[in-house]
């Protein structure tokens, strides 16, 4: 059984340490307390509801001091609050304080962050001395955001709902009107058909054979036209042997009157063959039909003129030749 000194000796040695134990937890825990910073002070044109003596000071989410206190301000108006910086910190004048939260709780602590020019211009503007350094602050984000909402609903109200409602309604009463009048069910339905028809033209064998009768439209009109040609050719030749053997004898005339009958046959068939050509090439063809046409009605017009000579040549030659004796004429003036 030990002895009556052992024992005092092991309780004094457990309660020293359980002393030692203690003053050590509170010396480590209130040193942050017992340690003298730099004080500031910073005013808010807001509420500061959650935040609360002690509540943290962080610059840009790194603790940096604690709030001393909190109180009203000498003009009645601004909440002074009170803040405590560590030694291995110091604010100056481009440094600018705000009121954030905390999640859900509603708790509150000073962000601090580099200030601009415009956080500037936010901070409220003082018109009493102030004991410690001021560190300018700015509207929180749920202020701003609140701000925000105002201005918009203010906005809204100031809007002429009424007349915009009203010019809404005749806009929507012209448009129906509008479209009753365009009659759109009839125009629809026309539409339809059109788009029908087209496709069951499209799907018909006379779309197929479109190219081919363009194209055979085509060689047609070669064709007709190198014959024209040589037809106006002959022609000429023709008038321009009659004016020559005008002083000759009458069988060499006889012949120039059978080859200008001759001529004018063929130049009567030419056009035969290009109104048929014409009238099988289509509407596609519509620019090339024109050019020939005009071109055709110039022949037909020489034909005629050649038409009337050779008659009045077979009724009296005589009389043609001696009108024309005093003077040969040229070719071109029959044209």
């Amino acid at each position: 059984m030990p002895s009556v000194r052992t024992q005092f000796t092991v309780g004094l040695f457990v309660t020293a340490g359980i002393l030692i134990g203690i003053v050590a937890f509170i010396w480590l825990g209130a040193s942050r307390y017992l340690e003298r910073g730099r004080l500031y002070s910073a005013y808010f044109d807001e509420s500061v509801q959650g935040l609360n003596k002690d509540s943290p000071v962080k610059y840009r989410g790194v603790t940096v001091g604690r709030v001393l206190s909190i109180e009203v301000a000498p003009d009645s108006r601004l909440i002074r609050v009170l803040m405590e910086i560590e030694q291995a910190y110091s604010l100056d004048e481009n440094t600018v304080a705000q009121l954030k939260a905390v999640g859900i709780t509603g708790a509150m602590f000073i962000e601090l962050d580099i200030a601009s020019e415009k956080d500037k211009e936010l901070s409220p503007r003082l018109s009493f001395p102030s004991e410690y350094p001021v560190v300018p602050s700015k509207p929180s984000e749920i202020r701003l955001i609140l701000e925000g909402v105002d201005d918009l609903m203010k906005q809204f109200r100031s809007l002429d709902l009424k007349g915009i409602s009203e010019k809404t309604r005749a806009l929507l009463d012209s448009a129906g009107k509008t479209i009753a009048e365009a009659n759109i069910k009839e125009l629809s339905e026309a539409l339809r058909k059109s788009i029908e028809r087209f496709n069951a033209f499209v799907a018909s064998d006379a779309w197929d054979k479109i190219p081919a009768s363009l194209e055979k439209a085509s060689e047609e009109m070669k064709n007709i036209t190198a014959k024209a040609s040589e037809t106006v050719d002959s022609a000429k030749r023709t008038v321009s042997r009659i004016e020559m053997i005008a002083a000759d004898t009458a069988p060499d005339l006889k012949e120039a009157m059978l080859n200008t009958r001759r001529v004018t046959s063929d130049a009567a068939g030419l056009f035969s063959e290009a109104r048929a050509a014409l009238k099988g090439s289509g509407k596609s063809v519509a620019e090339i039909t024109d050019r020939l046409s005009s071109v055709l009605e110039g022949l037909e017009s020489t034909v005629e003129r050649l038409k009337e000579l050779v008659e009045r040549l077979s009724e009296d030659p005589s009389g043609i030749l001696f009108r024309y004796a005093p003077g040969p004429s040229k070719p071109e003036e029959l044209f």
